[in-house]
């Protein structure tokens, strides 16, 4: 399946309103922009045999079918698994991702991907393993486009995974990470009543469901799901849509953000584990920038800067870290220690004035004591004053 795809550098999430946006790139412009190619490079060893798995559900969906069929879309088509697979049954389908990192693997294997769904109508599409990775507010977005993009009675599979132990309604059940360190999605899987009320509501009538058992990346099974594009029904809702402001200005989707914090997080560790330290320094930075008031960022970062022995660079992190999160003991306490490291007095009585009027629980104030210790054993010794020096007048 697709990585959820999010660029903290330009986040939009809360642009678009599938009630009132007409376009059918508002899925490209909420889900999306920007996930390394490391992700990617991470899942190739297992592509074979996803890609046999996807040859084998084509078969089952008896998609050669699609032959004759002048307009197929792919949203949210990844790499391209699953057009490999149209194409070689002689459909001719058109993919669409927003991730730049995912485009260039498919024209590695000869497949073109465009970045946003284009406006003419499909009467075939595919959504594979993309509703289930985005948060709710951006699934809405995708499904809308996934809808918009459909004639009248145009016919799309979804594939979603379910668990049929989450909440009936779906709005209650929380992302969970994937067991494979190395997978580059989250999946929030949902009951089958759950999926399949919410995709009528979104103007997808479902006529067929398949449950295919799991497919080696996620423990759920994964359902297959048969809908025709039904024009009367209104979207519905699946959890919170984005806060309005009441200036009229976008809300900020908190739901997105963590996810994005979260996805930055995961891919800092993937590069970090495959030796690629600059990636990994570039994925903290950028998620310091997406949460610049969560003091555990900084600190990831800080320690990433100590572990290539940067300790100016370390200690510059730190002090932004506190100036954006003043509260956080954790962060003054570092902060001090490599100022004393360093011999920087100013630095160290910045930090030692902050701690002083914090709240310090007892084994932060043993360590601040101990702080202040060594502090005090660098402290010149004052020289004592000589006896003046007169200088004659000239």
């Amino acid at each position: 399946p697709p990585a959820p795809r999010a660029d903290p550098a330009h986040p939009v999430v809360g642009e678009a309103d599938p009630a009132t946006d007409p376009s059918p790139a508002a899925f490209a412009r909420s889900a999306a922009a920007e996930v390394d190619a490391d992700f990617f490079s991470a899942l190739r060893p297992a592509d074979e045999d996803r890609l046999a798995a996807a040859e084998a559900t084509a078969k089952h969906l008896e998609l050669a079918a699609w032959a004759g069929v002048e307009r197929v879309l792919d949203l949210g088509c990844g790499t391209g698994r699953f057009l490999e697979v149209l194409g070689a049954l002689g459909v001719k389908a058109q993919g669409v991702d927003p991730c730049p990192a995912a485009r260039d693997v498919a024209a590695e294997r000869g497949l073109a991907v465009a970045a946003e769904p284009p406006t003419t109508r499909f009467t075939r599409a595919l959504a594979v393993g993309l509703f289930d990775t985005l948060p709710p507010s951006q699934a809405e977005r995708a499904v809308a486009d996934l809808a918009r993009s459909l004639a009248p009675e145009g016919e799309a599979w979804v594939a979603v995974h379910v668990d049929d132990e989450a909440p009936a309604d779906g709005a209650q059940d929380a992302p969970v990470d994937v067991a494979d360190p190395l997978a580059p999605v989250r999946v929030r899987p949902r009951a089958t009543a759950a999926w399949v009320a919410w995709l009528a509501g979104q103007g997808l009538r479902p006529t067929e469901q398949i449950v295919a058992p799991p497919d080696g990346l996620f423990e759920w099974p994964q359902l297959w799901i048969h809908t025709v594009r039904d024009a009367s029904a209104a979207p519905a809702s699946l959890g919170t849509a984005p806060a309005a402001d009441p200036s009229g200005a976008p809300g900020v989707d908190e739901d997105a953000r963590a996810f994005e914090a979260a996805l930055l997080q995961h891919l800092a560790e993937v590069r970090e584990m495959q030796g690629h330290r600059d990636g990994a320094e570039a994925a903290l930075g950028r998620l310091c920038r997406l949460v610049p008031d969560e003091p555990q960022a900084w600190l990831a970062w800080a320690a990433h800067r100590l572990q290539r022995d940067d300790v100016k660079g370390a200690a510059l992190l730190l002090a932004e870290g506190s100036l954006n999160a003043p509260e956080h003991v954790e962060t003054w306490l570092l902060r001090a220690g490599l100022a004393l490291d360093m011999e920087d007095p100013a630095a160290l009585m910045v930090a030692f004035e902050a701690l002083a009027e914090l709240p310090l629980d007892a084994e932060e104030k043993a360590r601040f004591k101990s702080l202040r210790a060594a502090a005090a054993e660098l402290a010149p010794k004052a020289r004592p004053a000589g006896p003046a020096i007169k200088r004659p007048r000239r």
